[in-house]
């Protein structure tokens, strides 16, 4: 109960804690209380998931420790990263083990490649816009006393051929680029969680 009055008084004091992070942690401690300890975790998880302070994960791997479950408390023990507890915790350790390194997540590149295929296709669907208006502004500033030329068919055609294939280009190169930033904030997402549940 110590280290939980000790934390709740250290989120009270920083500029970046959420009201919603002191009740959950004060929820914790009274799951605690009452014998609940896999919740009281929980609560603390939820805490330590916008807070990330330190001292949660002793909170968490304490927690676990009372509820038998003495993986899942040696896994938080393991990511603290050192502080006033750094002996508590490494008295635990003694007992549930040592800490093993996780493999390190594979990266993805995907989000690069769908950027960078997404701005060289809206690069060519800019450039045969661009020949489109070229063509477009031949026939419209061609001067009415003047015959037109054999090939303005052909000019014609082809600055609608420019235009339809820049919509489809920019088209295309903008879904590329939606996607990339989708992805990205997916895998950054997924990262985030990697970091609040992994050892």
């Amino acid at each position: 109960m110590g280290r939980t009055i000790v934390l709740i008084c250290a989120l009270a004091a920083a500029s970046t804690a959420r009201a919603d992070d002191l009740d959950q942690v004060a929820a914790g401690a009274a799951a605690s209380a009452r014998g609940d300890h896999v919740t009281a975790a929980q609560l603390y998880l939820d805490a330590y998931a916008h807070t990330l302070d330190p001292a949660t994960l002793v909170l968490i791997g304490t927690e676990y420790l009372r509820a038998d479950r003495p993986d899942d408390a040696r896994r938080f023990f393991c990511r603290y990263p050192g502080g006033d507890d750094a002996l508590f915790v490494q008295a635990q350790l003694a007992t549930l083990g040592s800490c093993t390194a996780p493999p390190a997540p594979r990266t993805s590149h995907l989000p690069l490649v769908l950027a960078a295929a997404g701005a060289v296709t809206l690069g060519a669907g800019f450039f045969e816009q661009h020949r489109a208006a070229q063509a477009s502004q031949m026939i419209e500033s061609h001067s009415p006393g003047t015959p037109w030329p054999d090939n303005i068919l052909d000019t014609e055609r082809a600055g609608q051929r420019h235009e339809l294939l820049g919509n489809v280009l920019l088209t295309v190169g903008t879904s590329a680029l939606v996607t990339g930033a989708v992805v990205y904030l997916i895998q950054h997402r997924h990262h985030r969680e990697r970091l609040v549940t992994s050892p």
